[in-house]
């Protein structure tokens, strides 16, 4: 079965067309809000797991605060930035629409370098903040394999590979 559609058939007028890609629009922002704030949650959990790995080899990890309060911090910053991205972008999208639709005729379209920037720096800040975790992650390997009481146990290797390689991959 072939199904064909025919534009004639179909009569939008350019507000309504208008009105869908700004939905599509806002929906992609909103997406995009998700994936930086997924993104700075992986950090954050990779940084506790691997502190719940030390404190498990070790028994003490006097560490463990400091480095907690760093990556909440580093995260609370992201976080900052990914509201204000996602702010700007709304923003923009309501007064690009509001222009198509001659609704706002005078509206001024705000500086899309400011979200580039935005966007940029959030990447570039995600991906230093993976350059530590990964480097901690092989301080968890090391010590995991310093420890004498680990050498028989069959999964933490295997946990302690799993997070090494989350790490990297956050890193990539």
């Amino acid at each position: 079965m072939q199904i064909i559609f025919d534009s004639d058939d179909i009569d939008y007028d350019r507000n309504t067309l208008n009105a869908i890609a700004r939905t599509s629009d806002k929906i992609w922002g909103v997406s995009w809000l998700f994936k930086y704030l997924s993104d700075i949650l992986i950090l954050v959990t990779l940084v506790e797991l691997a502190s719940g790995f030390v404190l498990c080899i070790t028994g003490a990890n006097r560490l463990r605060m400091p480095i907690r309060f760093a990556a909440l911090g580093l995260a609370f910053v992201l976080f900052i930035i990914d509201i204000a991205w996602f702010g700007l972008l709304m923003k923009y999208f309501d007064a690009y629409y509001a222009y198509l639709d001659d609704s706002n005729p005078r509206a001024v379209v705000p500086d899309v370098r400011m979200l580039q920037r935005l966007s940029g720096s959030l990447d570039i800040l995600l991906w230093l903040a993976s350059l530590p975790i990964v480097g901690y992650a092989g301080y968890v390997v090391h010590k995991a394999r310093a420890a004498p009481h680990l050498r028989n146990v069959i999964y933490s290797p295997s946990a302690l590979r799993y997070e090494t390689s989350i790490s990297v991959l956050t890193f990539i």
